[in-house]
């Protein structure tokens, strides 16, 4: 019996990009947070690497003080935990690209990097037919972060999006482009899964490039339904009307904070505005205690502060898993000549005249027959589902 070809190791690469070779380092990593940078020495260039600073004694997490204090217990009981991380800088064609790795998120300066450089590499990247996850968002009455995830590879209808209500945020599937691996997805950043070496780097990048500077395939045009306001003037004046906003109405029903993307239960206990074992943990985000933070920290309720101020998604350990601007965790919907002007994820975007309140009315039809048929019995539910089949004319 022949033995079995030892699996090629694959490694998951995560790349963001930020436009242009000349920024610094120190405005893209927080190198307060890494140790001193080692330059790698790669096919086409010189590369630096940051690795995340790291307790030199392990950090006991809070929740074993509950445990221990007042009880006789062996010192080495609990070992404590560890995270480490690394951040990879490297110019080439122009720009500039960080590869994180392990925690190494954690050291990029995300504000830096380019919004939806992954999406649409993914988009121009994937078979359209076999697909297998789908993050997005809804701007109904009630806005909504979903996933749908599919067992089998299917297109971007099976995975059920609506084209009017649904914008896309994150996308998986199989890669068509052999530099990519197999699989390609994510949203900011491009992850994909790839045999290739530190060497093969450029190859990648050059791809990369390529690949966003596409227009998007036709199964995916539709997605400029809902489109981000561009001009800097106007993104300063609606930046403006938020601001007043939260300091003239915080209660106002326009305004509100959530998680600009999907998070797990499972695995997060909290969120906190500040790092630390005495943060306040709090269980959901409520815009009240961020301003209640900020005025607390003698911070200005301004975009601007909202901008510099974090918000940290922590697991049960203490140990940050996720981490946003404020600002991104912010939801605003503000009318202006007939058009709705939406602020996600720290992005404003228009929706057409009329378009939100169609969507809505819309959702509110289908929410309500769902609660209708929820209160039906089983002969009732086939009598309506005739009766609508038939355009409402009664029997």
């Amino acid at each position: 019996m022949s033995k079995r070809e030892p699996l090629e190791r694959k490694e998951r690469l995560t790349i963001y990009r930020v436009r242009g070779d000349k920024v610094a380092d120190t405005l893209i990593v927080k190198t307060d947070k890494a140790k001193p940078p080692v330059k790698l020495k790669i096919a086409h260039d010189d590369a630096t690497l940051y690795v995340k600073n790291t307790s030199p004694r392990p950090q006991l997490p809070a929740w074993t003080q509950f445990l221990t204090e007042n009880q006789d217990m062996p010192p080495d009981l609990f070992g404590g935990n560890r995270s480490e991380g690394a951040a990879l800088v490297v110019r080439d064609l122009g720009d500039t690209f960080i590869l994180s790795f392990g925690m190494g998120f954690h050291l990029v300066n995300t504000e830096m990097v380019e919004r939806d450089f992954g999406l649409r590499i993914t988009l121009n990247s994937v078979d359209p037919e076999k697909l297998r996850s789908l993050d997005k968002a809804s701007f109904e009455d009630n806005w909504l972060n979903t996933r749908n995830q599919s067992p089998r590879e299917a297109d971007i209808f099976d995975l059920q999006i609506d084209c009017e209500l649904d914008m896309v945020n994150a996308i998986t599937g199989a890669s068509n482009v052999a530099v990519f691996g197999s699989v390609v997805t994510e949203r900011d950043a491009l992850s994909i899964s790839t045999a290739a070496k530190i060497d093969d780097l450029r190859a990648i990048f050059r791809e990369a490039q390529a690949r966003h500077a596409l227009p998007l395939p036709e199964q995916f045009s539709w997605m400029d339904n809902v489109s981000k306001v561009k001009d800097p003037v106007i993104v300063e004046l609606l930046d403006v009307l938020l601001e007043e906003a939260l300091n003239t109405n915080p209660d106002s029903p326009s305004v509100w904070m959530g998680e600009p993307e999907i998070v797990d239960w499972e695995l997060q206990a909290g969120y906190s505005f500040q790092r630390g074992q005495r943060a306040a943990i709090h269980p959901t985000l409520q815009l009240t205690d961020l301003l209640a933070h900020l005025r607390d920290q003698n911070a200005a309720i301004s975009v601007e502060s909202l901008k510099r101020h974090l918000v940290y998604a922590n697991d049960a350990n203490g140990e940050c898993i996720r981490m946003w601007q404020a600002y991104r965790c912010l939801y605003a919907e503000i009318a202006d000549n007939g058009d709705t002007h939406v602020l996600r994820d720290g992005v404003w975007h228009t929706v057409a005249q009329g378009l939100l309140g169609q969507n809505r009315r819309r959702a509110g039809q289908d929410r309500n027959r769902r609660r209708e048929a929820a209160d039906l019995q089983p002969w009732q539910r086939r009598r309506l589902q005739r009766r609508r089949q038939s355009g409402g004319r009664g029997h």
